[in-house]
């Protein structure tokens, strides 16, 4: 019975690990949702390799595979704050989506943030 009990508290912490990761999930589903209703993906690409519909524009769109890419910050904060004020440079031009609730542009964040290749992820924390 002793050793029953040693299990209970391992048990419970595996259970809301999967239950955070679960939430995580449908949080990065959320942004993928939000991603397409808010036309990111017209300039961006539907994967977000910055090749979409009008990717001919200099400089092009960001491709979010690689995050030295994030002029303003890869950090999930970051990219929200980027969304909600744009890009308004002699350089490159993004639209402000201040509109958006704090927590859709978190979503759109963190799923941005999901589009990176792992390589391009574990070089940039060297």
């Amino acid at each position: 019975m002793a050793r029953f009990l040693l299990w209970i508290p391992l048990v419970l912490s595996l259970s809301a690990c999967a239950e955070e990761s679960a939430q995580q999930v449908s949080v990065i589903e959320r942004g993928r949702q939000l991603y397409g209703r808010n036309g990111c993906a017209t300039c961006h690409g539907p994967d977000g390799h910055g090749d979409g519909q009008i990717s001919q524009m200099q400089p092009p769109p960001r491709d979010f595979r690689q995050p030295e890419n994030f002029r303003y910050g890869y950090e999930v904060e970051q990219i929200a704050a980027t969304i909600r004020d744009g890009v308004s440079s002699d350089r490159s031009v993004m639209p402000k989506y201040g509109y958006l609730p704090a927590a859709d542009r978190s979503a759109l964040a963190m799923f941005i943030r999901s589009l990176a290749t792992p390589d391009s992820v574990e070089s940039s924390k060297e």
